[in-house]
């Protein structure tokens, strides 16, 4: 039994180094729980970043360099397996379990073992983050379809044969660093808060401010919420048991990076359409026109244009940073985003997902 972190390059721009110290600090947190777990457990991290080697060298985490250029996590993933040959591999990205319990892990590593024929545990089957699996020698053969981890539980269980068992839907298995609007939803988590805030820097306290407004529209009984893009019927159920506020859920393209329609450039969205017809600021008009609040996965809208904008670019529209940002489709879409008259909280997967469960924590602990 082998566990795997793999922490991405911290990137050039300060939005994207940012957001790489908050994966760090998930990463820390994960590697205490494994390490409590299973004391002789060997872990490991993959990573470029001589900070990162240096960091989990002190806590007694072997460091593999990547190698590859540009790096695709299925061969990466490979050479851990045909190097280290283990039984059964436990595989976190950095950002994926912040809030990730010693009884979760338990409770995975249990279901797994008493598999006899491959079986993985996974915290999402449409967009996985982590896994635990055995029988890894079951993929090493399908690397090139795993160009990133999301892909994971759909590969394995659609082409390798494996039995797939999903975490029950928490704070704990769903929610992944991804966004800077991650990191700014799970610091108000009354958990896990504390490290992320004294992270928040300056030129992020305009989207804070919608995020406090966001917030106060969530406090407030009767008002109606728009969520838009990969968030799923468990989201919109919790919503609906726990709040007294109305929703509008617009569902679009669940799975687009796990089934490769971004990369193939399938990715069809009505709202998107929507947005192209209207233009950007009539959009956002309507949609202020219907609702109190919008949480907007805009990942979906982009791969709908056929823009997939630097990864600065996205971060700096998500935090509404429009001086920052170099694509003028996505500078337009921002400009009318932070200029409506009710908050639109932009972001990827988690912001319709995983992040609204922290919020909801957030709020019952107020």
């Amino acid at each position: 039994m082998h566990a795997l972190l793999m922490i991405p390059p911290s990137g050039a721009s300060r939005l994207e180094y940012w957001l790489a110290e908050g994966r760090r600090e998930a990463a820390r947190h994960i590697v205490k729980i494994l390490q409590a777990f299973v004391p002789s457990i060997p872990v490991h991290i993959l990573t470029a970043e001589a900070d990162d080697r240096k960091v989990f060298g002190e806590a007694s985490v072997a460091s593999i360099e990547i190698s590859q250029t540009p790096f695709h996590f299925g061969e990466a993933l490979s050479a851990f397996i045909r190097d280290k040959q283990p039984e059964t591999v436990l595989y976190f990205g950095a950002g994926s379990a912040p809030l990730v319990s010693f009884e979760l892990i338990e409770q995975a590593l249990s279901i797994v073992a008493a598999s006899k024929r491959p079986k993985a545990y996974v915290n999402n089957f449409h967009s996985t983050d982590w896994a635990i699996f055995n029988h890894p020698q079951e993929i090493m053969g399908m690397q090139e379809r795993l160009p990133q981890d999301n892909q994971m539980g759909w590969v394995m269980k659609h082409e390798a044969g494996f039995d797939i068992s999903v975490a029950p839907f928490t704070s704990g298995t769903s929610i992944n660093i991804d966004t800077p609007m991650d990191l700014l939803m799970i610091a108000m988590h009354p958990r896990m808060g504390l490290p992320y805030k004294a992270m928040v820097p300056d030129y992020a306290q305009g989207a804070v401010k919608r995020m406090e407004a966001f917030v106060q529209v969530m406090q407030k009984p009767g008002n109606t919420i728009s969520i838009i893009g990969r968030s799923s019927s468990r989201v919109w159920a919790i919503l609906e048991q726990k709040t007294k506020l109305w929703f509008r859920v617009f569902v679009e393209e669940r799975g687009m990076i796990a089934s490769g329609r971004r990369e193939r450039g399938k990715v069809r969205s009505l709202v998107g359409q929507m947005v192209k017809q209207m233009g950007h600021v009539e959009f956002v008009r309507q949609l202020a026109s219907i609702c109190d609040g919008v949480l907007w996965d805009t990942r979906v809208w982009m791969g709908h244009q056929g823009i997939w904008p630097p990864q600065k670019d996205r971060f700096a529209s998500d935090l509404g940073l429009t001086e920052e940002i170099q694509d003028p489709t996505l500078k337009s879409l921002t400009q009318a985003v932070i200029g409506a008259d009710i908050p639109i909280i932009t972001g990827g997967h988690g912001v319709v997902s995983g992040n609204i469960l922290a919020l909801l924590e957030y709020l019952e602990g107020a």
